[in-house]
């Protein structure tokens, strides 16, 4: 599960990766509010050298695979690509320690019809 620290972020996370603008305006989208007790989360000090190329390298994803596999936190915290200075987060549902999160509930949730 991809998360990021706040809706602008998610939004523009979705936005960049949208192959087809057109449904971010005709499709129903939500938001679901997630909150961690930081105690959940892994910071990693390093990242692979090439991990804001774009596409993703293989590296990058190794490392989120190795990440999830090792289950070391329930939560990683990353750099956004798409925003330099914010974070997005990834989140191990398979983790015992995720049923500590706060799940809330789902909120409707729109792009701006200038998106598409």
């Amino acid at each position: 599960m991809y998360a990021a620290e706040n809706r602008s972020l998610a939004a523009l996370e979705v936005l960049v990766h949208a192959e087809d603008k057109e449904l971010l305006v005709a499709a129903q989208w939500c938001i679901i509010p997630v909150r961690f007790d930081p105690s959940l989360v892994s910071t990693p000090g390093r990242f692979p050298a090439n991990w804001q190329k774009v596409p993703a390298p293989e590296a990058t994803r190794k490392f989120g695979g190795d990440w999830f596999a090792k289950g070391t936190s329930a939560v990683l915290r990353v750099p956004s690509v798409v925003t330099p200075g914010e974070f997005c987060y990834i989140l191990n549902p398979l983790h015992p320690d995720f049923a500590k999160a706060v799940i809330g509930k789902a909120e409707a949730f729109s792009f701006d019809g200038r998106t598409a």
